[in-house]
């Protein structure tokens, strides 16, 4: 013996017990597990099919993970392992795989379905009597996809659980083992609810829309609230009718449509709000399609008016369509409803802006035209006495008024160099003095002017003034002497005290022989008084 060893560790043969899956495609690539025993051995194992073998993976003592190479033919197919890659033993169990050509999809029968699904039979070639069959349905308008289980009928026929979908086209493809699927597909399409009526989540029964809200095509999931200016008026309602002209509404989902109040309106149909009159226009009925201009002699200051306001008296509009009344110019008025003002006529005036009445000139003041803001006053020399007037009477000849304003012919006086009233007549040249508005001449000093305006000069000159006689003169060119006043020499003079009383219709000689007979009478009595005192004795 030689002193090299070695080391030989024995192994049990290998056992399976189950494969999965048992069905395979011809085409390869199907990986199988195998559940066994004795599987740990040191190299990679190997699977090998109808003779070809490849390598497999050992997952731990019990599991070895195996791929399907491609083989020829469908049908039954042996499997062998081999623990040291050289040996294959035979297998105390070894149940067999089937192999199925790639299965092929020609149609689906109903063609469509509605969306909470059904039971839908396939149509085609090679597929296989799994009993791990997989119908796969793939929507195409969404993402959604769902694996329902496949009833093998025959190798052209399996019955397939369409699970719900929403409405459209979705592909069919079998899977016939948790790995393969058919290269080909059917098509499959999903209907909804009929057009004014909706499924929730495409599962439910359909339900009709209820009102201000439609569907307008079949397979609505939801019902579409009508928008603002639109309404349905009906359940099942498939689409929303506009509001007519001179209605709105301003919601979602309106189940009506209402009217436009007075001063708005909707001139088009489908309105979602009315629009106010403006400034300057109106109407008065609801469902209005337009708004009014205020006529001529009215007015409408506010947006939304519904109606129109008359111009009050001392303003006007004068065309369809204000928005404020225009106050009359000073020299105008107007009544109300006015569309123009008119102006004052003659002898008349409105002295402020918006005058809803003309006013009478008064005495003294005149308007000589139309339209007259103010009353002129009659200028110096001139008068008018009536209201009304239109024009002023000129005062007298050689007269004024050295004023204006003046309202009688009384305030016409002479001017200077004349005197008079009524009329003025020239002023003396000498003697006198004819200021303005002497009604007489005045005397100057020394001169005396009679009732008549005749003009004198004084026989005794100092007793003539310009203002009068002197002090106890008086009478005509104060020739007279007053009461209590005596001739002598041509001058009045004052009397005594206890003279004071001989009226001045006296004449002056004649009171002096008066008063010599009263000093003789007094001196008559005396004597008798002193006679008779001694005859007494």
């Amino acid at each position: 013996f030689t002193n090299v060893s070695w080391v030989v560790t024995y192994f049990s043969e290998p056992a399976i017990f189950t494969v999965t899956p048992w069905c395979v495609a011809t085409a390869g690539g199907s990986e199988i597990i195998i559940r066994g025993s004795g599987f740990y051995g040191t190299e990679a194992p190997l699977c090998r099919f109808r003779d070809i073998a490849v390598e497999g993976t050992v997952i731990d003592v019990i599991y070895l993970k195996c791929e399907v190479p491609v083989v020829s033919g469908a049908g039954s197919l042996d499997l062998e392992i081999s623990e040291n890659g050289n040996t294959f033993l035979p297998l105390a169990y070894s149940p067999l795989l089937e192999a199925f050509d790639t299965p092929v999809l020609h149609d689906v029968s109903p063609v469509s379905i509605f969306g909470n699904g059904g039971i839908v039979q396939l149509s085609g070639l090679h597929f296989p009597a799994c009993s791990n069959l997989k119908c796969h349905f793939a929507h195409i308008g969404t993402s959604e996809s769902a694996y329902t289980p496949g009833t093998f009928r025959s190798s052209t026929q399996v019955s397939c659980e369409a699970p719900p979908m929403p409405p459209g086209p979705a592909r069919i493809y079998l899977a016939w083992n948790t790995q393969e699927e058919s290269l080909t597909a059917a098509t499959l399409t999903y209907t909804g609810c009929s057009a004014g009526s909706y499924s929730a989540y495409y599962r439910d029964s359909c339900q009709q829309c209820p009102l201000g809200n439609v569907a307008p095509s079949s397979g609505s999931l939801s019902c579409t609230q009508c928008n603002r200016g639109t309404y349905s008026n009906t359940t099942g309602g498939t689409v929303c009718q506009q509001c007519p002209v001179g209605f709105h509404q301003l919601e979602l989902g309106g189940t009506s449509c209402a009217a436009c109040y007075p001063g708005s309106y909707a001139a088009t149909a489908g309105a979602s709000a009315c629009t106010k009159c403006t400034p300057g226009s109106f109407n008065n009925a609801s469902s209005a399609t337009s708004c009014s201009l205020c006529p001529a002699g009215s007015y409408s200051g506010y947006t939304g008016g519904s109606l129109c306001h008359s111009c009050k008296a001392g303003t006007y509009s004068a065309s369809p369509g204000a928005s404020s009344c225009t106050q009359c110019a000073p020299g105008t008025s107007s009544g109300r409803n006015s569309t123009s003002c008119a102006p004052c006529d003659a002898g008349y005036m409105a002295p402020v802006s918006g005058s809803e009445y003309c006013y009478e000139c008064g005495p003294g003041y005149i308007a000589a035209t139309d339209g007259t803001a103010v009353c002129a006053p009659c200028r110096d020399g001139y008068y008018v006495g009536s209201t009304a007037a239109t024009s002023c009477e000129q005062c007298f000849a050689n007269s004024a008024t050295f004023m204006i304003g003046a309202s009688s012919v009384e305030e016409c006086i002479c001017v200077a160099g004349y005197y008079g009233k009524g009329s003025c007549t020239k002023c003396p040249s000498a003697g006198v003095t004819c200021p303005p508005g002497s009604e007489m001449p005045k005397a100057l000093d020394g001169y005396y002017v009679a009732s008549d305006g005749s003009v004198f000069a004084c026989a005794t000159p100092n007793v003539c003034t310009g203002s009068g006689c002197a002090d106890g003169h008086e009478g005509i060119m104060c020739a007279d002497c007053s009461d209590g006043y005596y001739e002598t020499g041509r001058h009045c003079k004052q009397c005594p005290t206890y003279y004071s009383q001989i009226p001045s219709w006296v004449p002056a000689e004649d009171w002096v022989v008066l008063l010599c007979l009263q000093v003789a009478f007094i001196c008559v009595w005396l004597v008798v008084l002193v006679q008779s005192f001694f005859s007494a004795r």
